[in-house]
């Protein structure tokens, strides 16, 4: 099983060296594409702004409960 697994991260360099990927965005598509990024940061920095921390417990909101 590990000579196998040493074989597999062996060629892997190789299979990096032969990959190529293009792409090519023109037109409306492009546009789209362009627009749904920028607007997924602004959503994002947009949520961070305004719910500072929120998503981390708080241990005197978990004393509320356990007393009721």
């Amino acid at each position: 099983m590990e000579n196998k697994l040493t074989q597999i991260v062996d060629t892997i360099p190789t299979l990096i060296k032969n990959t190529q990927l293009n792409v090519s965005l023109e037109g409306w598509p492009a546009a789209i594409t362009a627009i749904a990024f920028f607007c997924s940061g602004v959503a994002v920095y947009a949520l961070k702004v305004t719910h500072p921390n929120e998503s981390y417990a708080r241990e005197d909101d978990n004393d509320v409960y356990k007393a009721a």
